[in-house]
């Protein structure tokens, strides 16, 4: 394999991973305004309903939406450490993505699919 091929293959997967990353990101941006979005709902419900029958039903629900949110950022963190940790080069998936390039462009194939090589995660057409 020509070092062209290799240095092309190992920018397609450092995009590649990039790509990732920055999806990640937003993925977890969501997570944590859901979260916030539970914890407030959660305090505007222990507060702003304080005279249902029976009185502790408020409280109840509220500490039951803070709970969720707390519960849903630490879901949102685990799942991002996940996602970027298979990613990234020295795990499976990046690992992976930088043999298939490699092999790709050595033979050829990437430049002649319109959707690139399939892996889905880049356009490698360019």
């Amino acid at each position: 394999m020509t070092d062209q091929a290799t240095t092309t293959a190992e920018q397609r997967a450092d995009w590649a991973h990039e790509g990732t990353r920055l999806a990640m990101d937003r993925t977890f941006a969501a997570f944590i305004r859901t979260a916030l979005s539970f914890m407030g709902f959660g305090i505007a419900v222990a507060k702003l309903l304080p005279d249902l029958n029976p009185p502790w039903i408020a409280q109840a629900i509220g500490i039951l939406l803070i709970v969720g949110g707390i519960t849903t950022a630490l879901r949102g963190a685990q799942t991002a450490h996940n996602v970027i940790h298979e990613v990234s080069p020295g795990g499976r998936q990046g690992a992976a993505l930088v043999r298939h390039h490699q092999y790709a462009d050595s033979v050829g194939h990437c430049g002649r699919r319109p959707a690139g090589c399939g892996v889905g995660l880049i356009d490698s057409t360019g």
